[in-house]
């Protein structure tokens, strides 16, 4: 999908907006049961982040979705503390109320602005 493709590269390129520190790991990462994750990155103490990527609105069950990585994650890289983003163009309250009860999570909406 271009634009889903289009919102990565923007997204790569904006981390340290999105977090001070956060640097990419790997993109488009092939999991073997999990699925493919969007972004792998580490933040500034050098814990992982799974960083999921919604082009249009973002429903809760994306939710299940990248604790499903973050659980991966974890395993595979034996790491003690996974944290994730999702980006979303908008949230619903729906989004808001399941991360609510994951404190490890967080919701941004991103904004694309031309002055």
């Amino acid at each position: 999908n271009l634009a889903e493709r289009n919102l990565e590269d923007f997204v790569v390129q904006q981390l340290e907006a999105i977090e001070p520190g956060l640097h990419l790991v790997e993109r488009q990462l092939s999991t073997p049961d999990a699925g493919r994750l969007d972004l792998l990155c580490k933040d500034a103490n050098g814990n992982y982040v799974v960083v999921e990527l919604k082009r249009m609105q973002g429903k809760d069950q994306v939710v299940g979705q990248i604790l499903r990585y973050m659980g991966w994650v974890r395993e595979a890289y034996h790491a003690e503390k996974v944290r994730g983003i999702i980006i979303v163009g908008k949230k619903n309250q729906a989004l808001s109320y399941a991360v609510m009860a994951a404190p490890d999570i967080q919701v941004k909406e991103f904004k694309v602005l031309i002055d």
